[in-house]
């Protein structure tokens, strides 16, 4: 799944920035929300389907036949498994510490990165780069989250989430620190780089981090609150880099102050 967003976002900034450059930024609204109107909406409305047991499967495309039931005993070691894990509802983890934790620190990449995102162009245009290579730092971090979310899934296996977390956040610091000393086309490429590898890191350890503490059951109520607190954070994450940039003219404090998001993490 995370594969789709890298995808599209290893293209979609420099044809944004070669519009918004060839016409302007409101044709490039229409382009966009014409798209989502007339091939996105059908698309979704005619090939997504609820839930697999509305055309005759089980996720991953398992037959009925091997799906274990209440009053029959399994052969399939993996489906006992699954029948045995923990499973809390939203209102039993809402009563744990760790939930509350988790939440927090689901917030900071949606914080930091969209900050980041938002304010790149002008971040970068302070030091002498162009928009069209500042929007290729996005298109690079996207080509690299290709490979890595695709490997993190498979070390995730193994490692536990909480610690690829804070491997996570380890990297945000870090990315905070290089972008600091941006100022040529090398340097644009190195941060691209290093920004891609734990985003792509990032997007599937906060994907995994909820089922493997409260299981699946009512997965979709509890990633509904996570979610709509990293809207929340993506929502306030460009607010302080903006204010800086009006108070002190740069983004050099800013972004020091904004390590301590992530060491909060």
């Amino acid at each position: 799944m995370a594969l789709g967003g890298f995808a599209s976002s290893s293209f979609i900034p420099l044809f944004n920035v070669w519009m918004i450059q060839t016409w302007d930024l409101r044709v490039t609204w229409w382009v966009w929300g014409g798209l989502l109107i007339l091939l996105f909406t059908p698309l979704t409305y005619y090939f997504t389907v609820n839930k697999p047991e509305e055309v005759g499967l089980y996720p991953d495309g398992d037959s009925p036949k091997i799906i274990k039931s209440p009053d029959s005993i399994s052969t399939n070691k993996a489906k006992d498994i699954v029948d045995t894990e923990i499973n809390l509802t939203l209102a039993e983890a809402k009563k744990t510490r760790t939930f509350w934790f988790i939440l927090l620190a689901a917030a900071v990449p949606a914080l930091v990165n969209t900050g980041l995102t938002f304010h790149l162009i002008s971040i970068l245009g302070e030091r002498g780069i162009s928009p069209l290579n500042s929007a290729f730092i996005l298109t690079l971090m996207a080509l690299v989250g290709f490979p890595v979310s695709f490997l993190a899934g498979f070390i995730l296996e193994r490692v536990k989430t909480n610690y690829a977390l804070a491997f996570v956040f380890l990297g945000e610091i870090m990315v905070l620190l290089t972008l600091q000393f941006v100022d040529s086309q090398l340097s644009v490429i190195v941060f691209g780089l290093m920004w891609g590898f734990f985003v792509g890191f990032e997007q599937i350890t906060l994907n995994l981090i909820w089922p493997n503490y409260y299981g699946r059951r009512d997965l979709g109520s509890i990633r509904a609150i996570a979610s709509s607190v990293m809207i929340i954070g993506a929502a306030l994450g460009p607010l302080p880099l903006g204010i800086a940039f009006d108070q002190w003219g740069g983004y050099t404090e800013i972004l020091y102050v904004m390590i301590a998001f992530p060491l909060l993490g």
